[in-house]
């Protein structure tokens, strides 16, 4: 069951569907129940509704019955009205209602066992399935991604109003998109995508499409990043209004990601090589992995994590890697005392900085620094914004051991 401690929005979503309503009834024994309410399940959050009556005109959705912060049942309203019956002696409810009453009476058997689902009716079966996608999985070995989401999201959206409408949504993204999909650029994107483009409802596509984006943008898998960016220009950017400054701030950040994209050939820069004075072009730069690090010589993270990613290059430069330590917004002059102060003697790593104001920031996104990039031998983005932990995970798989 869902019972818990509940804490009640007292507002009316915007983004909760309107839909024909439907009359309850509810019957109360064994005690009193001055003072519940009815909320609406949404995500993690129950949305007030109405106070409890005898008879109650609800849309499409799942709700609570709530009291003094506890709530007594839930129930679901999926086409048409039922009536529920609840005693507060046995702290139990009767629904009248088949869907409802095999819903939460097995709800627990089938998270046991998935296969316990095959003994419920067919609505209550489908039902079942909307809400654990997990379901479905188990029981059958898909090929592709668009079977997958097919058999899964899309077909839960025979449903969309109570899929929506429930606190089940969320649950179901992270198990397909976390668990069933793969993480690489082609699978996720195409599988974000093809379920975006079923969904009627506009309030749900912006759900689904933000959860998608935040997914994405923070994942650590490599590439999910070009995934967040495909979302937020071709998805995202369609829908903004002038009063969308949230909107447009991901939006942004999606657009300064665009250039030097992973697989992508990063953008060339001009820097001034702080050892002879001379100007040179990164693409210039020979090496079968280049190792970009910009800096800021004032940054205290930059002088800790400097001399670690300074001494994995020394043990790896027998294998072609390449370390160009790049000052942002920085004079020769302080290179000059960072390297004299940080960089030993005998180091290889090649000190530089910036040509024309800006022009690393203009070019490559970098939030925060240190901001560390992997490109192979021709220039093409292996990796990026990544931490040192991730650096010698990713040189000893892109080098091997050493």
């Amino acid at each position: 069951m869902f019972k818990y401690f509940a804490s009640i929005v007292f507002f009316a979503a915007s983004f909760l569907m309107i839909a024909q309503p439907y009359q309850m009834t509810l019957k109360f024994q064994n005690g009193n129940a001055d003072g519940a309410l009815i909320g609406k399940r949404f995500g993690e959050k129950i949305f007030f509704e109405d106070s409890v009556s005898n008879k109650l005109n609800l849309n499409t959705g799942f709700y609570s019955c709530i009291q003094n912060g506890n709530i007594l049942f839930d129930f679901m309203v999926l086409d048409k009205g039922f009536k529920i019956s609840y005693d507060f002696q046995s702290q139990s409810a009767e629904f009248a209602d088949r869907l409802n009453d095999e819903f939460f009476n097995n709800l627990k058997a089938v998270q046991d066992s998935p296969g316990f689902v095959q003994n419920l009716s067919i609505l209550t079966k489908e039902v079942m399935k909307m809400f654990y996608p997990q379901i479905t999985v188990s029981q059958n070995e898909f090929k592709t991604h668009k079977s997958l989401i097919d058999s899964t999201l899309v077909k839960s959206l025979s449903y969309e109003l109570l899929f929506f409408n429930s606190p089940f949504l969320n649950q179901a993204l992270d198990f397909v998109y976390g668990k069933c999909v793969s993480p690489d650029y082609d699978s996720a994107y195409f599988s974000c995508n093809n379920f975006l483009k079923e969904i009627k409802d506009e309030n749900m596509y912006r759900y689904v499409l933000n959860w998608m984006l935040y997914n994405y943008e923070t994942s650590k898998v490599l590439g999910s990043e070009n995934v967040f960016i495909d979302l937020a220009v071709n998805h995202l950017k369609p829908l903004l209004t002038p009063a969308d400054t949230n909107g447009y701030a991901v939006l942004g950040k999606a657009e300064s990601l665009g250039p030097n994209r992973m697989g992508s050939v990063a953008r060339d820069f001009r820097f001034k090589n702080i050892s002879d004075g001379s100007i040179q072009n990164m693409h210039n730069i020979e090496g079968v992995f280049k190792i970009l690090f910009f800096y800021d010589p004032d940054c205290h993270h930059c002088k800790e994590v400097y001399p670690k990613a300074q001494a994995l290059h020394d043990s790896i430069i027998d294998r072609g890697v390449v370390f160009l330590a790049m000052a942002v917004n920085a004079a020769p002059v302080q290179v000059k005392e960072f390297m004299d102060t940080l960089n030993p003697i005998n180091s290889k790593v090649l000190f530089g900085c910036e040509t024309d104001d800006k022009d690393f920031i203009g070019k490559y996104y970098i939030p925060v620094t240190p901001g560390i990039y992997i490109l192979d031998a021709n220039n093409r983005v292996k990796a990026r914004g990544i931490s040192l932990v991730d650096l010698r995970g990713l040189m000893k798989t892109f080098v091997g051991a050493y």
